[in-house]
């Protein structure tokens, strides 16, 4: 019967003795989960389909700049993005200046958000607005701006 409380007693202090080291893996396991994770830059979101994430213009734009981001909603909704970059180059290609087009990502009820871009020093976010309103297939084109109520 002396035996019995001994290898309780004994179990317990292992395990009292076990818990600082298994908390302190289990601290550092989180700690290198949390670094291994990319920061989110707000100005530039990330994209839900990696492999949609083309943010490079097209080779004929060379030295381009980031005009901003605009959300396009298309005549025919579609889920591919594919499809909604053959409608950007097409509508990049007719612009003047050049303009490149870049999916960023898809929202919902069928709109995306598209990165403007070009070589051309007097290409502007307006400009590139107007380029893909005038595009056939492209229902709405609208900068993707943040407003603030004015008092």
């Amino acid at each position: 019967m002396a035996r019995m409380p001994q290898q309780a007693a004994r179990r317990r202090s292992l395990l009292s003795s076990a818990r600082p080291a298994l908390a302190a893996a289990v601290g550092l396991c989180l700690l290198a989960a949390c670094k291994s994770v990319p920061a989110i830059d707000p100005g530039k979101p990330p994209a839900m389909d990696p492999a949609s994430a083309n943010t490079q213009p097209p080779a004929s734009v060379s030295a381009a700049h980031n005009l901003g981001d605009i959300i396009v909603g298309l005549s025919t909704p579609t889920t591919s993005s594919a499809t909604v970059q053959g409608v950007l180059d097409a509508a990049g290609a007719r612009a003047t200046p050049r303009l490149a087009f870049a999916v960023v990502r898809p929202m919902s009820g069928g709109f995306w958000v598209v990165r403007a871009s070009s070589g051309d020093a007097s290409a502007t976010l307006d400009g590139a607005v107007a380029a893909l309103r005038s595009t056939q297939g492209i229902a709405s084109a609208d900068p993707d701006r943040v407003m603030k109520i004015q008092h």
